[in-house]
């Protein structure tokens, strides 16, 4: 769920029906387009998501990974291994 349009204040994942309350401009203009979607017609559906990435198109991960790729292909490696948490905790 996306984070923006709630406060952030709940130990537990987020429910469609858990009050909003975002703390944010961008978080208001989101729920803003939630409300004018629902507004606009009955026969609608809202998805509260985040970090969407696909093998298709531009998304976040790909341009993290060709960022990634980038330095490595530099030889500029060492600050950006990256490494498993489960492969340090042991």
């Amino acid at each position: 769920m996306t984070d923006y349009v709630f406060d952030g204040g709940l130990d537990r994942p987020y429910r469609e029906d858990d009050p909003t309350g975002p703390i944010s401009a961008y978080g208001a203009s989101k729920l803003a387009g939630e409300r004018a979607v629902a507004a606009a017609t009955d026969n609608h559906a809202i998805l509260r998501t985040a970090w969407i990435y696909s093998p298709f198109g531009k998304n976040f991960v790909k341009t993290m990974l060709t960022l990634l790729g980038e330095k490595l292909a530099k030889g500029d490696y060492g600050q950006y291994l990256l490494r498993m948490a489960r492969d340090i905790a042991g």
